[in-house]
């Protein structure tokens, strides 16, 4: 599971996996639009797109283990 911004959120398994900031460019967040594009189904419209130009244009975090005790 894939975990968001500084407060560590769990991944909405809805949403397109890209790490995006918000308005202030201070925090950054999963993005809340849908997926169902680009590799393996895990983008939005628009985050595909980019990936189409330049694969390394969006950031997502890295899949982890949960190890919580």
């Amino acid at each position: 599971m894939r975990r968001y911004g500084h407060q560590d959120f769990p991944e909405n398994t809805n949403d397109c996996v890209a790490n995006v900031h918000n308005d202030y460019g201070v925090d950054f967040h999963q993005c809340c639009r849908r997926r169902g594009h680009g590799p393996d189904g895990l983008y939005c419209k628009q985050h595909a797109k980019m990936i189409e130009r330049n694969p390394n244009s969006v950031c997502v975090p890295r899949d982890r283990q949960e190890k919580r005790t």
